[in-house]
């Protein structure tokens, strides 16, 4: 089992369809269910149950989501202070201003933080 097949699985997990995973995924939906197989194959478990209604984890599949999550979420923090290692600015950056300054400042700060620090994107609400 690999990190990818872990986020694929917690893709179906939560849009409980494998067909909305997969469509959510960009990945063809026949694949997505292979990869399910494997892992099922792997553990020696059922992890979904699936029917003409949607997809719903067993309770091995539960125990595995908790586990993902906790997974996927290492490994990005991992990513994250390795790169952070490097000294170079990047991350996520929210703006909050009074409404009586946004019109007037918003642009050119998003600008300017754009074009000196690539590496900065802004986070979604």
């Amino acid at each position: 089992m690999d990190i990818r097949q872990l986020r694929y699985f917690i893709a179906i997990a939560e849009a409980r369809s494998i067909s909305a995973a997969a469509q959510k995924l960009r990945i063809a939906q026949p694949s997505l269910s292979q990869h399910l197989v494997n892992m099922e194959r792997e553990l020696g478990v059922k992890l979904v149950e699936r029917s003409a209604r949607g997809s719903v984890l067993t309770n091995e599949g539960e125990i595995l989501l908790g586990r993902a999550y906790e997974i996927c979420q290492m490994v990005e923090t991992c990513v994250s202070e390795i790169k952070e290692l490097s000294g170079e600015v990047r991350g996520r950056v929210r703006f909050g201003m009074p409404p009586s300054v946004s019109m007037v400042m918003s642009v050119p700060l998003a600008e300017t933080v754009r074009l000196d620090l690539p590496k900065v994107s802004a986070a979604s609400q």
